[in-house]
């Protein structure tokens, strides 16, 4: 993990704030390590015996991440989220496995898995009333008009894009991305029930109980429990990852985990 101080704006940041708030810190979570989050780490650091720099090193790190336990999705979980939905387990298990697959709700460093997509965050810049033709020399990596996979970093890389493209707008890149197990767009932030986009991938970072939650309120929200609910794949796929399903086969790799989750009961 980075080591973090006073002044960095890093999801590392994000991480170390949520981890501290929720062992009862008091603490905001945005991402800028600023001098309430230093004090903080500080009280945090002489609670545990370690030298109270006010810096998150790899002693503080390991402490923090041991502390805190990010849940794991259990069958009651599934049973309820199902339940709601009116859908099968089988259905969220396969949406989950196409989303992440073996890559999981969270990457090696605890953070959510995310990926992070250029040709949505040129619209996110409109929106938010900049011109992304005044950036694009500079940040052609992270933005660009259409979709193109050759863009992808994967994995932990993948934040490396996020942290370049809120150099221009945080709030614009944070709705660029998608999130954890269900990969839902930061944009869709009040169809999983949140008043900004800040507030949705705070929760993200929590634990994949709170991915669910969000991932049941999106499904219901967002009109596609039906779809979910009558195993219609092309359907859902057209709505939940882009009209431009096909291009990746979404629907077959849906009623093919679908299917394989089915045979497991």
């Amino acid at each position: 993990m980075k080591t973090v101080k006073l002044k960095d704006k890093l999801e590392e940041v994000r991480l170390v704030q949520v981890v501290l708030k929720e062992l009862g810190y008091n603490v905001g979570v945005d991402g800028d390590f600023g001098p309430n989050t230093l004090d903080a780490v500080k009280k945090y650091q002489t609670n545990k015996n370690i030298n109270p720099t006010g810096n998150v090193g790899d002693m503080t790190w390991e402490a923090l991440l041991g502390d805190y336990k990010f849940n794991a999705l259990t069958d009651q979980d599934y049973t309820e989220a199902a339940k709601v939905i009116g859908c099968e387990v089988a259905c969220i298990k396969a949406v989950k496995e196409v989303e992440t697959g073996s890559a999981g709700a969270f990457l090696s460093n605890n953070m959510p898995t995310i990926l992070f997509e250029g040709h949505i965050f040129w619209k996110q810049l409109k929106n938010v009333g900049l011109t992304p033709e005044n950036y694009v020399a500079q940040y052609s990596d992270v933005l660009y008009p259409k979709w193109d996979r050759t863009k992808y970093k994967g994995g932990i890389k993948e934040y490396d894009r996020l942290e370049k493209a809120k150099q221009i707008n945080v709030s614009a890149a944070l709705a660029s991305a998608s999130y954890g197990f269900p990969q839902i767009m930061g944009f869709n932030y009040q169809t999983c029930g949140f008043s900004n986009v800040t507030s949705f991938v705070n929760e993200f970072y929590k634990g994949q109980k709170q991915q669910l939650l969000a991932f049941v309120k999106f499904i219901k929200g967002s009109g596609l429990a039906k779809h979910l609910i009558d195993k219609n794949w092309d359907s859902f796929a057209r709505g939940y990852n882009s009209p431009e399903y096909k291009k990746n086969n979404y629907d077959v790799k849906l009623k093919t985990a679908y299917e394989k989750y089915v045979k497991k009961k």
